[in-house]
């Protein structure tokens, strides 16, 4: 189980970095200066539940992208 949990975790994570160097690319060939996405705020109980945070891929996404676009000089905010 451990084997396949490490697998299921690699594939999101070069998902993630593949989906995220997609959003900077996209945003580079169109000159965007800015990426918006959606605040997704954590309740306290989310945030004191470590399962959660580790299972939750969306928030990998948004801090991969949020690293390439500081690196091409770009904004990301959240609405």
């Amino acid at each position: 189980m451990e084997r396949f949990t490490e697998k299921e975790r690699n594939f999101v994570k070069t998902k993630n970095h593949e989906y995220s160097k997609k959003v900077i690319e996209y945003a580079l060939k169109r000159k965007a200066g800015i990426i918006k996405m959606e605040d997704l705020s954590l309740s306290k109980r989310e945030r004191d539940n470590p399962f959660f945070l580790r299972n939750w891929s969306y928030f990998e996404l948004q801090s991969m992208i949020e690293f390439k676009a500081k690196k091409e000089g770009m904004k990301v905010i959240y609405v």
